[in-house]
C-alpha cells in the first residue's frame, strides 16, 4: 500500500498496510433553496467572535430567513451551525470543496458572483472560519435535515 511506504519513508519506522486507518467521507445531505446575502456571514462570524457585537433581531432574521423557528432555547453554536447547513451557498461549497479541491479565487468567484473579487475573497474566507470552526463541527451532525423542516 502506497500510503504505508509513504509513512515509512517518512518517519523511517516500519508501517505495514494493516497499521493505517483510513477514513470515509460521509456526503452531506442538505438542500436548500434559501440563500443568505454575503453580509450574513460576516455578521455570524462577528456574533461567534463577541456574541454582544450583532444584535439578536439580526440573528433571528437570519433565522428566519432560512425557515428557524424560535432560536432562544438553543445555544449560539447550535443557531450557527442550523443557519449555515439551511443556506445553499454553504452547502454548495461544502459539497464543492469535498470532491476537489478548490483554488481560493475559484471558489469565491462560484460562491459570491455579485460580489467584486476582493469582497468574494474576504466574505469566502469568511464562511471558510464559520466552516472549519469548533462551533460549526460540534454542532452541525444535531443540525435537522431539510427534509425534516
Amino acid at each position: 500500500m502506497q500510503i504505508a511506504k509513504f509513512a515509512n519513508d517518512l518517519f523511517g519506522e516500519p508501517f505495514e498496510p494493516e497499521d493505517v486507518i483510513l477514513g470515509e467521507r460521509e456526503d452531506i445531505n442538505f438542500s436548500s433553496k434559501v440563500q443568505l446575502n454575503a453580509s450574513s456571514y460576516l455578521a455570524l462570524n462577528d456574533w461567534l467572535n463577541d456574541s454582544n457585537s450583532v444584535s439578536s433581531s439580526t440573528i433571528s432574521e437570519m433565522a428566519d430567513a432560512v425557515g428557524m423557528s424560535d432560536t432562544s432555547a438553543l445555544s449560539q453554536e447550535t443557531v450557527i451551525a442550523n443557519i449555515l447547513v439551511r443556506d445553499s451557498r454553504t452547502i454548495d461549497l461544502i459539497n464543492r470543496i469535498a470532491d476537489v479541491p478548490q483554488e481560493l479565487g475559484d471558489a469565491s468567484q462560484h460562491t459570491f458572483p455579485e460580489l467584486q473579487a476582493d469582497e468574494q475573497l474576504r466574505i469566502l474566507i469568511c464562511l471558510l472560519e464559520l466552516l472549519v470552526s469548533r462551533t460549526f463541527f460540534r454542532s452541525w451532525m444535531g443540525a435537522p435535515k431539510t427534509s425534516r423542516l
